[in-house]
């Protein structure tokens, strides 16, 4: 079976729709940065759901997007995130029970999905997390990007096709 030719025009009328989801993409891609970016400089920051303990409200592979506030203003019915007090890792479950006691908040928080609850307690001038926002399934997305592979995958080859393409437009005279 011979391989047909593309004809000059189709590739052509390609390379608009091509640029401008590249741009979409990127421009995506440079907004999720800025918030993210903004939030780790205010004290929050991004953190990828590993399990499914806040069904429905959001599952494992979840992006949210976490602000950091005073613990005395977190409030019963708010999704916060908090070290484990088992092991540290990052928690982030609904508050059930919210109490100040002078030097100390206590919490009562659950996942959505569970059926037993954690008791723990900061020191009222710490911190803890709020959900701000949820970007559904994005997680997956920038922990494969956190790896090696991904970094390649998603860095290191888009960045050296873009500057072969830019370097093919300046051979060509700058035209587009």
């Amino acid at each position: 079976m011979a391989a047909t030719a593309v004809p000059r025009s189709a590739a052509r009328s390609a390379k608009p729709v091509r640029r401008a989801a590249a741009g979409v993409l990127v421009g995506a891609a440079l907004a999720l940065a800025a918030v993210v970016g903004w939030l780790a400089l205010h004290g929050g920051g991004a953190f990828t759901v590993l399990s499914s303990s806040m069904a429905p409200t959001f599952r494992a592979g979840d992006l949210v997007l976490i602000e950091r506030i005073d613990p005395r203003t977190a409030a019963a019915g708010e999704v916060i995130a908090f070290p484990s007090p088992a092991d540290g890792r990052t928690i982030v479950h609904r508050a059930q029970r919210v109490t100040a006691d002078g030097a100390r908040v206590a919490f009562v928080t659950r996942g959505d999905a569970n059926d037993r609850s954690e008791r723990w307690a900061v020191p009222a001038d710490g911190t803890v997390g709020r959900v701000r926002w949820v970007i559904p399934r994005v997680g997956h997305v920038t922990r494969f990007a956190a790896s090696p592979a991904g970094w390649l995958l998603l860095v290191a080859v888009p960045g050296a096709l873009l500057a072969a393409m830019e370097l093919r437009r300046l051979r060509a005279g700058g035209r587009t």
